[in-house]
């Protein structure tokens, strides 16, 4: 989610390694299934909305949400540790048919 007060253009960058990201975003740490639904909830109701032809509550604006998780195995000096990362993506004004 964009930082509180944030302008609504991301500016986005390359950091050293040459991996992309977008300024200004909030990341934050849930442990539950209802924390990760809570905040989707939220941020839906954060998007611009306006009707189409096509869709009544077409949704203005981009949403993108990165879900990453890590599982820790083991204790001590062996731990091994496995992660995944989910992006999903919902473009803007895409129900367009030709």
């Amino acid at each position: 989610m964009l930082a509180k007060g944030e302008a609504k253009k991301l500016k986005l960058r390359r950091n050293q390694a040459g991996k992309w990201f977008a300024e200004n975003l909030t990341e934050i740490a849930v442990e539950s299934p209802k924390q990760v639904f809570a905040l989707l909830e939220k941020a839906q109701k954060k998007r611009f909305t306006r009707g189409t032809d096509m869709n009544e509550g077409s949704s203005r604006s981009h949403l993108i949400v990165s879900l990453t998780t890590v599982e820790v195995e083991g204790s001590g000096k062996k731990k091994t540790l496995k992660s995944a990362k989910l992006n999903l993506v919902d473009l803007a004004g895409s129900e367009r048919v030709k």
